[in-house]
C-alpha cells in the first residue's frame, strides 16, 4: 500500500482497518483512489471558502459603512416626506372624501384607522378603530389575510370580488392593496374599493354578443377568411378547409391570390384590393365578386366573394365571406339558356307581351310591345305614367290602364278591354288586350299583359255588321215590298180578272165592252206605275258596295239648287247655303248625294207652309269627327207625336193635298245609311221642319 497515492486523512484511516503493509486488491485500490481525489477535492473547495469568507466579511464592513450612511439620508429625507405629508394631509382626505372608490388603511392588527366614506349608514369615525375583519364574511376574511401577506412582501394586490358589505346588495369590487408606513411608523394597509358594476355589465353584454357572433358565425353558410392590406391570409376556418381542401396552418401568412385564386383573375382582384385601400371610408368592398377559384386537388370552381374592411392593431384587414357558387352557376347558364329561347319565342310572337309586378311597373317587354330597344330598356322597372311624361302625352290612357290593373290585382281575374288608336293613319288601330293575373298559393306574383293587333278582324266585322244591318233593313224593306205588292197589286189584277170576266158574257153591250177596256188600261198603269217604283227602290237596295269619291259638298248643293231653279222662283222661294272651309269635301257615292239633296229640297219646296214664303237655310259644319249637314225650313212641318214611327216608311205620306208616292224620304234614308251616315229630323206644325244628316269623316 503507497501512502503517497491517498489523502493523508484516508490513509490514516485506510492503516487502521488494514494495517501498514496490507495488500488491497485492484478493486478496492481502485475505490479508494476516487475517495482520494474526492477528498483532495473537497479539502481545497474549504480554503476556498475560507478565503472567500475573509473577503466577504471584509466587504460586508464596507457595506455596513454605507448603510448607515445611506440611513441617515434616508432619514433625513423621510423627515421631508412627513412634513410633506402632514401639509397635504387635509388636502388629501378631501380628495378621497370625494372619490367614487372606497379607501380604507389598516394597521398590521387588522384595525381601521382610516376610512373615506360611511358604510351601510355608520359614520367613518364609528368605523375607524374597529377590526376590518367584521366587515368581512369567512371566506373573505381568509383572502385578504393571504392578500395581505402578500403585499408585506411587497407584492402589490390587484383582485376582484363580489360583495354586499358597503351596499345592500352584492356588487362589484376592484380591490387594490399596497403597504406603506404610517406617520406614526406602523406598517399599514391601503385598501381602495373600485366599483365596477358598469364595467362588469359591459363586460357581461360584450360577452354575449360574442356568443351571439360565434352562434351567427356557426350558422352562416359562407365561409370566412381574414387577410391583411397586402393580401397575407390571417385568419382561416373549418369551412374554408372544407371548401379549398387547404388546413389553416398552410395557408396562414400566404398570398391569397397565390393558393386560391385562379391566375387568370389575380390581377383583377390585385386591382380592386389596390383600389378598395384608396378609399377613405371602408364600409363594404361594393359589389359581391364572382371568381374563379382552386382546390388543393387542382379543381377549378366558382366563387363569391364578399369583402369588409376592419383596422385591426392600426393596420387594416380585410374579412372575406365566401360561398361555392357552382351549383348556382350552372342553373344560372341554364336559366339564360332558357330565358334566350323564351325571349327568342316572346320577340317573335306577333303580339305585345308585358310582364307586370304588383306595382304595375313593367319588369318585361318584348320587341313587338316597343320596337326600340332603348325604350324598351328604359321602360323596365317604370310605368305607363313615366312612359306619358316621357313622350309628353296626356296620362287620360295611363290612368285608364291603372284602372284596369287595379281591377285585375284586386278581382285576380282576368281583365279585357279593346284600345283604339288613330296614331299612324286616319284609320283607327284596333288592339284587343287583357291583364291577367299569374297566381300561385292564392297570392298574385305577376301580372302579363298582351295585345293583338285585331284592327283586320275589327274592321271586317265592322263591315259584317254593317252588311248585315243593311241586309236586314233589306229584308225588312224586302217583306214591306212583298206585303205592298201584294197588296197594291191585289185591287188592280182583281178588277182587271173582273172586267175579262165581264166581257167573255155575250149579253154585255158594246159600249159596256169599250169601258170595261178603258178600266183594265187603268188597272194595267197603275200595275206599271207601281212596278216602275218598285224597281227604283229594288235598284237602290241593291247597292251594297259601291265605290266612294271625293265630294265637294258645296258644289253638289249649288247644282241641285240650280236644277230646280223654275220651281223656286214660282214658288218666291229663298234658300241660303252656308258651308265651312273645313266641312267642304266628304268621301261618299256622288249619286246617292244628288239624290238626297233633291229629294229634301224639292220636299221644302213641295210641303211649303200656305201663309209665307219657303225660306230654306242649309249649313254644313264639322262636328267632332263628323260633317253635319243641316236642312231647316219654315213650311208647314209633321206632327211627330203621330207619325214619327212612319216617317221613312215605304209610301207613308202625311199631306195629301199634295202629289206624291211616299218614296222619297224613305229612299233618302236608305241613301245615307248606305253611306255609313244618319238622318233625323225635328218638326213642328206650321213652324218648319229640319232635317240633320251626319257623315263620319
Amino acid at each position: 500500500m503507497n501512502p503517497e497515492k491517498y489523502n493523508k486523512l484516508l490513509y490514516k484511516q485506510i492503516q487502521k482497518y488494514f494495517g501498514n503493509h496490507s495488500i488491497l486488491s485492484p478493486e478496492l485500490d481502485g475505490f479508494l483512489n476516487i475517495i482520494s481525489e474526492t477528498y483532495d477535492h473537497f479539502e481545497k473547495d474549504r480554503k476556498m471558502r475560507e478565503r472567500s469568507i475573509d473577503v466577504i466579511s471584509n466587504e460586508m464592513i464596507d457595506l455596513n459603512t454605507q448603510l448607515k450612511n445611506e440611513a441617515e439620508k434616508l432619514k433625513i429625507a423621510y423627515d421631508q416626506i412627513k412634513s410633506l405629508n402632514t401639509e397635504n394631509e387635509e388636502k388629501l382626505r378631501l380628495i378621497n372624501k370625494n372619490s367614487p372608490d372606497i379607501i380604507l388603511t389598516v394597521k398590521f392588527d387588522g384595525s381601521i384607522s382610516y376610512i373615506n366614506k360611511p358604510i351601510k349608514g355608520k359614520h367613518p369615525s364609528e368605523l375607524v378603530g374597529t377590526d376590518f375583519s367584521h366587515l368581512l364574511t369567512q371566506k373573505l376574511t381568509n383572502e385578504f389575510s393571504f392578500k395581505f401577506q402578500e403585499a408585506l412582501n411587497s407584492k402589490p394586490q390587484n383582485f376582484e370580488i363580489s360583495t354586499d358589505i358597503f351596499e345592500a346588495e352584492n356588487n362589484f369590487y376592484n380591490v387594490r392593496i399596497n403597504n406603506f408606513i404610517s406617520e406614526k411608523n406602523d406598517l399599514s394597509n391601503l385598501i381602495i374599493f373600485s366599483n365596477i358594476n358598469a364595467s362588469k355589465q359591459a363586460e357581461f353584454i360584450a360577452r354575449e354578443n360574442q356568443n351571439l357572433i360565434n352562434e351567427i358565425y356557426n350558422v352562416l353558410v359562407d365561409a370566412i377568411l381574414i387577410i391583411d392590406e397586402n393580401g397575407f391570409i390571417k385568419k382561416w376556418d373549418q369551412k374554408c378547409e372544407k371548401l379549398f381542401g387547404w388546413k389553416e396552418d398552410e395557408v396562414i401568412d400566404t398570398l391569397l391570390n397565390d393558393s386560391i385564386i385562379r391566375h387568370v383573375y389575380r390581377q383583377m382582384h390585385v386591382k380592386g384590393m389596390d383600389k378598395f385601400l384608396q378609399i377613405e371610408n371602408h364600409n363594404s368592398y361594393g359589389n359581391t365578386m364572382d371568381l374563379k377559384a382552386i382546390h388543393k386537388n387542382g379543381k377549378k370552381f366558382d366563387i363569391s366573394l364578399s369583402m369588409a374592411v376592419s383596422t385591426i392593431s392600426g393596420q387594416k384587414h380585410f374579412i372575406g365571406f365566401i360561398r361555392d357558387v357552382s351549383e348556382r352557376k350552372k342553373i344560372e347558364a341554364e336559366l339564360l339558356d332558357q330565358k334566350e329561347f323564351i325571349d327568342e319565342i316572346l320577340n317573335n310572337i306577333p303580339a305585345d307581351i308585358a310582364v307586370f309586378d304588383k306595382n304595375h311597373n313593367y319588369l318585361f317587354i318584348n320587341k313587338t310591345g316597343i320596337k326600340d330597344e332603348a325604350l324598351r330598356k328604359w321602360m323596365i322597372n317604370k310605368n305607363d305614367f313615366d312612359y306619358c311624361k316621357r313622350k309628353k302625352i296626356s296620362e287620360d290612357s295611363a290612368i285608364e290602364r291603372r284602372n284596369l290593373f287595379t281591377r285585375a290585382l284586386n278581382q285576380k281575374n282576368e281583365v279585357e278591354w279593346i284600345d283604339e288608336y288613330n296614331v299612324l293613319s286616319p284609320k283607327k288601330q284596333y288592339v284587343l288586350r287583357k291583364f291577367h293575373p299569374v297566381i300561385e298559393k292564392e297570392e298574385i306574383k305577376f301580372i302579363v299583359g298582351y295585345g293583338v293587333d285585331i284592327t283586320e278582324l275589327k274592321v271586317k266585322e265592322e263591315d259584317l255588321n254593317k252588311t248585315l244591318f243593311i241586309l236586314n233593313n233589306k229584308l225588312n224593306d224586302l217583306m214591306q215590298f212583298n206585303y205592298i205588292v201584294s197588296h197594291n197589286l191585289r185591287a188592280p189584277i182583281a178588277n182587271i180578272l173582273a172586267l175579262c170576266d165581264l166581257m167573255t158574257l155575250e149579253e154585255v153591250p158594246e159600249a159596256e165592252k169599250i169601258k170595261a177596256i178603258e178600266l183594265i188600261k187603268e188597272s194595267t198603269n197603275k200595275i206599271d206605275d207601281l212596278i216602275f217604283d218598285l224597281n227604283s227602290i229594288l235598284e237602290n237596295r241593291l247597292s251594297l258596295n259601291v265605290s266612294k269619291e271625293k265630294i265637294n259638298i258645296e258644289s253638289l248643293l249649288n247644282n241641285t239648287k240650280s236644277l230646280l231653279e223654275n220651281p223656286l222662283v214660282k214658288s218666291n222661294s229663298l234658300i241660303t247655303i252656308k258651308v265651312e272651309k273645313d266641312a267642304r269635301e266628304l268621301n261618299g257615292i256622288k249619286t246617292y248625294f244628288e239624290s238626297i239633296f233633291y229629294n229634301i229640297i224639292s220636299n221644302a219646296i213641295k210641303y211649303k207652309s200656305t201663309f209665307r214664303n219657303l225660306e230654306l237655310q242649309i249649313q254644313v259644319k264639322k262636328i267632332d269627327k263628323n260633317i253635319v249637314i243641316m236642312f231647316m225650313d219654315n213650311g208647314r212641318g209633321i206632327d211627330l207625336s203621330t207619325h214619327k214611327e212612319n216617317i221613312f216608311g215605304l209610301y207613308k205620306r202625311f199631306h195629301f193635298d199634295v202629289e206624291g208616292k211616299g218614296l222619297g224620304l224613305h229612299m233618302t234614308k236608305n241613301q245615307i245609311e248606305a253611306m255609313d251616315g244618319t238622318i233625323e229630323i225635328e218638326s213642328e206644325i206650321e213652324k218648319g221642319t229640319t232635317f240633320i244628316l251626319k257623315f263620319p269623316i
